[in-house]
């Protein structure tokens, strides 16, 4: 296996980083036109894409594999495709579902070669579980949840050890869901997408997307509540 390094610190894909500063906004639009000019060759461009989406892609892997080094790997490998295939692409406006698309082909390549063995672990009610499902964590802590809180230091006192617990606990359980679950919060809390957007890339309604979540929600939030009455 290659080195574990999350992605967020680390150079991916053969991209040089340091060619393009990090866009002040990322905007749909703002992807898609810097998906035409990587289309185009301008490197630069590719970078910011990287940079705009690489923990994205980390924290949705991450949530579909359970586990830190594979969605490290599977990340290199999905913007290793994504910077061999850009010449390719048809529509720049459909980047998010082009690179969604890879990251599809890579996973299941993956399960085809690895069989996991979901272990069932916990979480809280509905409401709780969104919470902790944006309670930030950047890659580089092991976490994969979308939001604005800082990083728990290993060597916190019992409150922050009981937040890395939770979130150990979450991405287990998560990985515990059905196939069409994972996949709907893998989107919606790992990679930070909106409803409307989760339905586009997953090719549903955007009804049956807030129902898929809802019953996500629900079969996690008793889960991880089992999970802490046994501890």
């Amino acid at each position: 296996m290659r080195g574990a390094a999350s992605p967020a610190g680390a150079k991916h894909a053969g991209v040089n980083e340091a060619a393009a500063p990090l866009p002040t906004a990322a905007s749909p639009d703002d992807r898609s036109g810097l998906a035409a000019r990587a289309r185009d060759g301008d490197e630069a461009a590719f970078a910011a894409l990287y940079r705009l989406g690489v923990d994205r892609t980390f924290r949705y892997l991450r949530l579909r594999v359970g586990d830190e080094a594979q969605a490290a790997d599977l990340t290199q490998d999905v913007w290793l495709k994504a910077l061999r295939g850009i010449r390719d692409l048809g529509e720049p406006a459909r980047f998010d579902a082009w690179l969604f698309a890879i990251m599809r082909n890579r996973l299941r390549r993956h399960w085809d070669t690895r069989r996991r063995q979901p272990t069932a672990v916990s979480i809280e009610a509905e409401g709780g579980v969104q919470a902790q499902l944006h309670d930030g964590r950047t890659p580089r802590a092991g976490s994969v949840m979308r939001g604005s809180g800082g990083t728990v230091a290993p060597d916190g006192g019992a409150d922050e050890m009981a937040g890395v617990w939770r979130q150990a606990a979450l991405v287990e359980a998560v990985t515990a869901l059905s196939d069409r679950m994972r996949e709907v919060i893998a989107l919606r809390f790992g990679a930070g997408y909106s409803v409307s957007e989760t339905a586009d890339l997953v090719g549903r309604s955007e009804a049956a997307v807030k129902k898929l979540q809802h019953r996500a929600l629900v079969e996690l939030r008793t889960r991880l509540q089992d999970e802490g009455m046994r501890r």
